[in-house]
């Protein structure tokens, strides 16, 4: 696909994903639709395979959040390419809840997909996305409508018809509204373009040799050991702990830092595996409950329990609707967070970043652990992660890595006009000693980094923990 199809795409999605942050009620009737080509059913049991997802990622999440995706991709298709660099992630989890619009078509349908016995299942749950938000939608709002008049008196009718009338100019109005809207968010995205990042802006930097900061490390250590304190899936009000050892960073006095996931443990998560989703809410917004991220669970349970009994489960998901909070959006913290435009305020900025890779797995997440690499001496504190019999070859690792190590592999932070480029090493159990890269951009006037892109290069020295996942 030539760039400006995708382009288009991508702009096209991300107004369709605004509607329905804007619209709860068009993505509930989505959901509705979508579980209606899920359903399956087996051995007497009703349920959705893939089930269709119960988050819905922020418009202005949603293209970091694919860039995060790509990023991950080469790892993921190793050996079985299952994912397509066109799949753009529309949930606010898209590893726990596969749910992708797929760029590749110009009518942008919506798939999920799920693993089962070693099989990638993947589902069409939308057939266009587009169609919906512009045309199914209104449909279903104007039946809805005339299933609540379908027994009144002669008079109601001709009060109907005339509804109908109004239903039109209504249709029509809203399709104005949405040209007008598509117009305004074309012209927005070409001012925003101005302020994101592309690898071809990483790949001017990647070669330069700058000043590697002494003070960097230090920062790093104690904002590592501060976290040891910090429990993200504790009954605590918020996170915003998570700033302590970040002093250059400051949050807006109105929001908090808070994790976007339920415990684990809690029956309203249904997941082999999680890890910290930073995101900010205003303070007057209540914290969500678990049972806010379970609605679909609950809805799940209710259909397969009185499938045979329409009218008690109208009811009982009329009850569960009622006692269901709204989730907050997902926004990303960096909106609201203010920094001096300094190595070292950066680096701050970079550590938050990262810290889901620090801070929050549990189980499969823990795919996600990552081990900074500051020093040739952190590479002797990398432990044992499994059984003993793995310690010779963690052993042969750190050998292999520390000769491979140089002091230009340090932290480093170089500014340049209103961009910052961080070069950072980390390890991971699944790969093995990896260089990060990392562009920033910076909006002077807001004081406020507008733009992440970070891009993990390919093992320089490779660890075989010889696990297949």
């Amino acid at each position: 696909m030539d760039e400006t199809t995708l382009q288009t795409r991508l702009r096209q999605a991300e107004d369709c994903i605004k509607f329905l942050n804007e619209n709860p009620d068009a993505w509930q009737r989505l959901r509705e639709v979508s579980d209606s080509r899920l359903m399956i059913y087996d051995n007497g049991m009703t349920y959705c395979f893939p089930g269709f997802p119960r988050t819905l990622v922020s418009s202005a999440n949603l293209l970091q959040q694919y860039q995060e995706y790509k990023r991950y991709l080469n790892a993921w298709n190793e050996g079985n390419p299952v994912y397509s660099e066109y799949w753009l992630p529309m949930s606010a989890n898209y590893v726990e809840e596969e749910a992708y619009i797929d760029l590749a078509s110009p009518e942008l349908p919506i798939l999920v997909a799920c693993w089962k016995f070693n099989e990638h299942i993947v589902k069409t749950a939308c057939p266009s996305l587009l169609k919906f938000v512009e045309k199914d939608y209104l449909c279903l709002q104007k039946e809805g409508k005339g299933k609540d008049t379908a027994d009144v008196s002669t008079i109601n009718q001709t009060m109907s018809v005339a509804g109908r009338t109004n239903d039109k100019k209504q249709i029509k109005a809203k399709k104005s509204f949405w040209k007008l809207f598509s117009f305004w968010k074309k012209k927005q995205a070409t001012n925003e373009e101005k302020k994101k990042v592309t690898e071809e802006d990483l790949a001017k930097y990647e070669r330069l040799e700058g000043n590697h900061n002494l003070l960097l490390v230090g920062i790093c250590g104690k904002y590592l050991s501060s976290l040891r304190g910090v429990s993200v899936w504790g009954d605590q009000p918020n996170l915003n702990s998570l700033l302590r050892g970040l002093p250059d960073l400051k949050l807006d006095e109105n929001y908090v830092l808070d994790n976007y996931r339920p415990h684990p443990k809690s029956p309203f998560s249904q997941s082999i595996g999680q890890y910290l989703c930073l995101y900010v809410r205003l303070k007057s917004v209540d914290k969500p409950r678990d049972m806010d991220f379970g609605v679909w669970t609950l809805e799940s349970e209710l259909k397969r329990q009185y499938e045979n009994k329409p009218k008690v489960l109208k009811a009982k998901l009329k009850e569960l609707y009622s006692q269901m909070k709204p989730l907050p959006e997902c926004e990303d913290p960096f909106k609201h967070i203010t920094l001096p435009f300094t190595e070292e305020a950066i680096w701050q900025a970079y550590l938050l970043k990262q810290v889901g890779h620090q801070i929050g797995m549990w189980w499969h997440g823990l795919y996600n652990e990552r081990i900074f690499i500051n020093r040739k001496e952190d590479i002797n504190g990398l432990r044992l992660y499994l059984a003993e019999d793995y310690k010779r070859r963690l052993e042969q690792f750190k050998i292999k890595a520390k000769a491979s190590w140089s002091e230009t592999m340090r932290p480093m932070v170089i500014l340049d006009g209103d961009k910052a480029y961080i070069s950072h090493y980390w390890f991971d159990y699944w790969n093995g000693l990896r260089q990060v890269k990392c562009l920033v951009s910076y909006d002077s006037h807001s004081q406020k980094i507008t733009d992440f892109l970070i891009k993990e290069s390919n093992a320089i020295v490779r660890y075989d923990c010889k696990i297949m996942f």
